[in-house]
């Protein structure tokens, strides 16, 4: 998508955006197809074929608990990349949200506000890459712009009227208390949602910049191996994201390449009453996680 004049970034969570009619067609036609399955857009999310190291993105798991849920995200970044700040309190449109810094770029790639919902960022691959944005825009500051927002329908409308043709193709797992995730996965050229087939947790996304195929293929494997011996559950989880499963190399959840690694491991849990932000600064096999966060969670009903 292009335009002859750029469309610049602002704060979606103030209502002041404007997009263009042809647009916001072009978009609303992604929005308004039917939702595929949970293992269509994960392949979308993982294509092969890509060879840069740069593009490295995460591994994300959920776990639902009555009107509470929890969340795991491994990120794997560059070790080149300048450190993230780690997670402290901001407010957006009055709303209070944890959320780390993304170092060299600003915004963010997960944080949770004080509705309980909770937005991540995954980059997105297509094959072959479309060009990229003529006017870029970091990702991250658009998950920054709907951390102010108080349900998954309020971050989607936001995301379908921004101007998306300045984001390189993402995938936002959008979550929040009595729902299933809600993925929005921008390609490049268009908008779609989706939810999850199965209702009960588990590995959700997961990505590598080398060899995705056989990344996911061997990640998802590790996730039944685990499974077939115990039931879902926190501690499962949580092992899984320090997994070192076959080897540890590029390709175990716990990533370790010559020039990669998982650079930080987030976990949100959502209560009923307290929302916790637990960060581990660094791969979750070597550094310990940082004492928590705490936000008090802001009644809402299902229906919000």
């Amino acid at each position: 998508m292009r335009r002859t004049r750029p469309r610049h970034h602002r704060d979606l969570a103030a209502g002041n955006r404007r997009v263009g009619s042809d647009e916001r067609r072009r978009v609303r036609r992604g929005v308004s197809e039917r939702f595929i399955t949970w293992r269509a857009i994960l392949c979308r999310a993982i294509h092969t074929g890509l060879s840069t190291a740069h593009d490295l993105v995460c591994t994300l798991s959920w776990l639902p608990e009555g009107e509470a849920y929890s969340i795991w995200f491994n990120r794997d970044e560059r070790i080149t990349r300048k450190p993230a700040t780690s997670p402290f309190r901001h407010e957006r449109a009055g709303i209070s949200y944890l959320a780390p810094t993304d170092g060299e770029a600003g915004g963010t790639w997960i944080g949770v506000n004080a509705f309980g919902v909770t937005v991540c960022l995954a980059n997105r691959y297509r094959v072959p890459r479309p060009p990229p944005p003529r006017h870029r825009v970091s990702r991250g500051l658009l998950v920054e712009s709907v951390l102010g927002l108080p349900a998954q329908s309020a971050v989607a409308a936001a995301v379908e009227q921004a101007a998306l043709e300045q984001y390189e193709p993402f995938t936002l797992g959008v979550f929040e208390p009595y729902a299933l995730p809600l993925l929005l996965a921008w390609d490049g050229e268009r908008l779609t949602p989706d939810r999850p087939v199965d209702p009960g947790g588990g590995l959700l996304l997961t990505s590598s910049a080398v060899d995705q195929a056989h990344v996911v293929e061997s990640r998802r494997g590790v996730q039944a191996q685990l499974l077939a011996e115990e039931p879902l559950s926190a501690t499962l989880l949580e092992r899984l994201h320090a997994s070192h499963e076959p080897e540890r190399s590029g390709v175990s959840i716990c990533m370790h390449r010559h020039d990669a690694q998982t650079q930080s491991l987030s976990r949100i849990d959502v209560g009923n009453d307290i929302i916790r932000f637990r960060y581990t600064p660094g791969s979750p096999c070597t550094v310990r996680a940082e004492p928590s966060l705490t936000l008090a969670r802001v009644a809402s009903s299902p229906t919000s």
